[in-house]
């Protein structure tokens, strides 16, 4: 399943491209005509070129990033340690608001080495069917404790 944000990051790209190669092409269309010079001929295409280049690369960039941090959590899932996590708060992450409302962040606790490490899940839209105390698998790499994933299950959320 694509997540939201890959999904708007396509329809970035697929918006933007047309804009990119119609400029392309009426800029080709200018050059090509022996009746016409001067700079401000090429504005109208050089607009529509930086416009597409524009939503092409908003687009890229959020789709990249979405699936960076899916082949984080297949890495992690297939060649980190699992261990299990209690969940000690579920807030409000402030920094993002979608349709008036901002995404959970749920932050668990686990013992790693002997040491107790506090762990962050990405944000998670939609409502939660988790509570305190409720354990949830974290996958960690063993050489790296920084890089690891909160696994939310599918049924711990109401989308």
């Amino acid at each position: 399943m694509k997540s939201p944000l890959s999904l708007i990051g396509i329809i970035f790209m697929i918006i933007g491209l047309p804009f990119f190669i119609g400029g392309l092409g009426w800029m080709k269309y200018i050059m090509d005509d022996q009746s016409s010079n001067g700079i401000e001929q090429y504005i109208g295409p050089g607009v529509f070129c930086l416009i597409g280049f524009i939503f092409s690369a908003v687009g890229v960039g959020f789709y990249l990033t979405q699936r960076r941090q899916r082949l984080k959590r297949e890495m992690l899932m297939r060649t980190g340690r699992k261990i299990k996590g209690t969940i000690v708060s579920i807030a409000k992450n402030k920094n993002i608001k979608v349709n008036n409302r901002h995404p959970h962040v749920v932050i668990c606790t686990a013992s790693v080495s002997g040491v107790e490490k506090q762990f962050k899940s990405t944000n998670i839209y939609g409502s939660l069917l988790l509570n305190k105390g409720d354990e949830l698998d974290i996958f960690i790499d063993f050489r790296n404790y920084d890089n690891y994933w909160v696994e939310i299950p599918d049924q711990a959320t109401l989308k």
